[in-house]
């Protein structure tokens, strides 16, 4: 009986090994996973200035090795690039009145494998009245 049972035990270890081997190899597959951050996603600047200027922090790390740009949607020649990367950060001076859609494409193929959107801002400038006088208690 307890012969029967570790026979049982080995075969359901193999089972397990199998599963393990094919979903690893389905990974392999499907290609590599990307993750991606750009920092600050969103730019506020005065009423008094003409664009939003800031330092752009991006930072990126994937998988497999892979070779990158980073475009802005209103320019064709790309802000940064890398070549045979797992991982990468730049900072990138940007000025823009206006939202912009920044992507990851990629070298070979110009498909793009990541996209995310820096917000842009103007703060007016509102004046409103107090509501109560600042000597007022109640």
């Amino acid at each position: 009986m307890l012969g029967a049972c570790v026979r049982c035990h080995i075969w359901w270890a193999a089972i397990a090994l199998f599963c393990i081997l094919l979903c690893g190899k389905r990974a392999e597959a499907e290609g590599a996973t990307l993750t991606w951050a750009i920092k600050p996603r969103v730019c506020v600047y005065n009423a008094s200035e003409s664009l939003c200027r800031l330092m752009l922090d991006v930072q990126w790390h994937s998988t497999e090795a892979q070779s990158l740009c980073l475009y802005r949607q209103d320019q064709e020649a790309p802000l940064v690039c890398w070549t045979a990367e797992r991982a990468a950060t730049a900072q990138i001076w940007l000025e823009t009145a206006v939202t912009l859609d920044l992507t990851l494409r990629s070298v070979e193929t110009q498909a793009v494998v990541a996209h995310q959107t820096l917000e842009v801002t103007r703060q007016s400038a509102a004046y409103r009245r107090a509501r109560r006088n600042a000597w007022a208690f109640f």
